[in-house]
Parts: structure tokens; C-alpha cells; sequence
């Protein structure tokens, strides 16, 4: 069990890294965002699932979900088609990305 907690700790600094160098950004100075922008932005660079984004920058899952709706409804957010294992949590979900360029890239017409 200790190896999966390494994992995920792996994966979450990645995230978070990988938002802050696309970014220029500091953890402190992206931290003084609103909650909905960190969550926008983050999901710019990398297609993640959410639990991933808001472990990675201490968001409110909650008030996230809420969030992603929204972004959902103003077609804004893009889902993969298929579940795929979180290398955070290891279960099964849907990768999200604000970048929807990156999954209709991959997608035939």
C-alpha cells in the first residue's frame, strides 16, 4: 500500500508542477487565484481527472463538480470518451481537459 500512496504523490506533484512551469507561476501566486480559474487553467495543460486537479492544488471537490457543470453547460470542458485508471485514486473516471482541442484532435470524423 505504501507504493500506491508513493504513486499518487508522484502523480499529484506532477500536476502541479507541470501547471506551474506552463504557467511561469509560483505555487504561492497560483494559490491566490479564484478556485474556478485554478481549476480552468489546470485543466489547460493536461487532460486530468478532477480528483487529481483539486488534490493537486487544494480546491474544494465540491464546489468543483458544481464548477465542472457549468463548464459542461457553456461547452466549455471536454470529456474523454472512455474511463480510463486515475493515477491518483487507481479507480476508473473520465479525463477532463478546457483544452478541447486536445481530445478532438485525436478523434476521426
Amino acid at each position: 500500500m505504501k507504493n500506491r500512496n508513493t504513486q499518487a504523490q508522484q502523480h499529484i506533484d506532477f500536476v502541479r508542477t507541470s501547471v506551474l512551469k506552463f504557467y511561469i507561476s509560483d505555487y504561492s501566486f497560483f494559490k491566490t487565484l479564484p478556485e474556478t480559474t485554478i481549476f480552468y487553467k489546470a485543466l489547460k495543460v493536461n487532460p486530468e481527472t478532477k480528483k487529481a486537479i483539486c488534490t493537486a492544488f487544494e480546491l474544494n471537490i465540491e464546489a468543483m463538480c458544481r464548477y465542472k457543470r457549468q463548464l459542461e453547460k457553456q461547452g466549455l470542458l471536454e470529456q474523454s470518451d472512455k474511463k480510463v485508471y486515475c493515477k491518483f485514486t487507481g479507480h476508473r473516471a473520465h479525463l477532463l481537459t478546457t483544452n478541447t482541442f486536445l481530445f478532438k484532435a485525436n478523434k476521426k470524423e
